[in-house]
């Protein structure tokens, strides 16, 4: 990815993506902020 810029108004979407492979549902993502990593689908930064 190049040129990302959140101020210019630019977004990322993960809905159509699977946080979980390992189950046959589309699983959702978890924004869990600047916390420490704990299980499968999480996102932060």
């Amino acid at each position: 990815m190049t040129d990302f810029n959140s101020q210019q108004g630019d977004k990322l979407s993960f809905l159509k993506m699977d946080a979980n492979v390992d189950t046959k549902a589309l699983d959702a993502f978890s924004f869990i902020g600047s916390g420490e990593f704990t299980g499968a689908g999480q996102l932060r930064f």
